[in-house]
């Protein structure tokens, strides 16, 4: 049985680094823009935190009795 050398490639001497980006800021204006803190709650826009809770709402029982409806969020 013959067996094949293969040639290997060696990357452990890069001499270019790149800079990598703060993972940490990233997640921190995800999460900022995800609750849009900071918007006054007329102005809040159809996305994140809001879209989700109104996409959910208006909840509603089985027999139609009771309506649970939302109308804003404030975070403190």
């Amino acid at each position: 049985m013959a067996t094949s050398i293969t040639e290997r490639i060696n990357f452990s001497k890069i001499n270019e680094v790149i800079d990598f980006p703060n993972l940490i800021d990233i997640q921190s204006r995800s999460y900022i823009d995800f609750l849009q803190m900071g918007v006054d709650k007329a102005k809040r826009k159809d996305g994140g935190l809001q879209a989700v809770f109104k996409d959910v709402f208006p909840i509603e029982s089985y027999d139609g009795s009771i309506v649970l409806d939302f109308y804003s969020y404030d975070i403190k």
